[in-house]
């Protein structure tokens, strides 16, 4: 499959042309909801590691996979509440938290030249949004520009983040020309215990039971919960909220 079908067939995997939500359209929240998302429960100690799909999920619009325009309060202040809350407050738990997107930063260097312009796919946008994100998040808090910001980066530093276009792979890598990557998230997940191990040798290798994920493509969610993996749907039109948070904690409970 060529480039361009690829991207293609990622536009249409994870999104509704409905929720084609534009940057600068920030979701406000009441003082209510805001009260609500700091009291989220927290996943019972079953459960090691939380993932989140990106684009109509954790981030409330789709970037389409490759992102051409900066990394700035457009895009940032659609990172949703709920998971700007939640990533510091797992982390500190001893959760281990991540991202598995199938935005690729090797899309993103082929659509660069096509375009002749920069574009940021994968990690390359992941690490700068969500970074932005919990920067504002701190400032709120009170704290510094400064300080905010070092302590956005080493949360973020943590961050398991793995972004991968599996027709894109399969049809333009090497490493895929045989065992071809499945089209859901599971060698996203594979890649991502696979880093944890690399982390924390000491430590048994994380298993899909233990994992709680979130993402807005029905067929991602319906691949991971039959590999084992506790999966929330996420309507793409509103993105993460407390609710989908609240869903996967009920289901949880169900599951015990």
């Amino acid at each position: 499959m060529g480039v361009a079908a690829s991207q293609a067939q990622y536009h249409s995997e994870s999104m509704s042309a409905k929720s084609g939500k534009q940057p600068g359209k920030t979701k406000t929240i009441s003082r209510d909801e805001k009260q609500a998302i700091e009291s989220l429960p927290l996943p019972p100690k079953t459960i090691r590691m939380v993932l989140w799909d990106m684009d109509n999920t954790l981030l409330a619009m789709h970037t389409r996979g490759v992102w051409f325009e900066a990394i700035d309060d457009r895009i940032i202040d659609m990172v949703t509440p709920t998971f700007v809350h939640l990533v510091p407050r797992l982390m500190a738990e001893g959760y281990q938290v991540g991202v598995v997107t199938f935005s690729d930063a090797e899309v993103a260097k082929v659509f660069s030249k096509m375009e002749k312009k920069v574009g940021r796919g994968g990690k390359d946008i992941v690490i700068p949004l969500v970074t932005g994100a919990l920067t504002k998040h701190f400032i709120r808090q009170g704290m510094d520009h400064k300080g905010a910001a070092t302590r956005a980066k080493k949360y973020v530093s943590k961050l398991y983040i793995v972004g991968a276009l599996p027709d894109f792979r399969n049809g333009s890598t090497e490493e895929f020309r045989e065992t071809k990557m499945p089209n859901s998230k599971h060698w996203h997940m594979e890649q991502v215990k696979n880093e944890h191990q690399k982390r924390y040798p000491k430590e048994k290798r994380v298993s899909n039971p233990e994992i709680l994920f979130f993402d807005d493509s029905p067929s991602n969610v319906r691949a991971a919960d039959e590999a084992g993996v506790h999966a929330v749907w996420v309507n793409p039109d509103d993105a993460f909220t407390e609710q989908d948070w609240f869903k996967g904690i009920k289901m949880l409970e169900r599951k015990q």
